[in-house]
């Protein structure tokens, strides 16, 4: 899913977009996020997961911030200039309002 959000300082020239890329897994979806990277000229791309689920124990939270980890340096290693975010919510909707957020 990818939510696009136009930034303008009230000039046609001075466009920037703001992008929030929704993937379930960063490594086959790497032709995408360098067709967004390039998409977004000078503006924001922010690339986030949806952890969905009531709540987490310990283990689930190694487990999602090796994966943060992970995902962090695979787009430094792809030359991808992006923030990577991961969220936990109860659902994908409630997920991508805090991302967008």
């Amino acid at each position: 899913m990818i939510c696009i959000q136009i930034i303008s300082d009230q000039s046609v020239d001075a466009w920037r977009p703001g992008i929030l890329f929704l993937i379930k897994d960063i490594i086959p979806n790497l032709e995408s996020l360098h067709f967004v990277n390039d998409l977004k000229k000078s503006g924001l791309l922010v690339i986030g997961h949806v952890n969905v689920g009531e709540g987490m124990d310990s283990a689930d939270h190694q487990s999602q911030k090796r994966k943060l980890d992970f995902w962090v340096d695979f787009v430094k290693e792809n030359k991808i200039k992006a923030f990577v975010e991961h969220t936990n919510a109860i659902d994908t909707r409630r997920g991508s309002e805090q991302l967008l957020r």
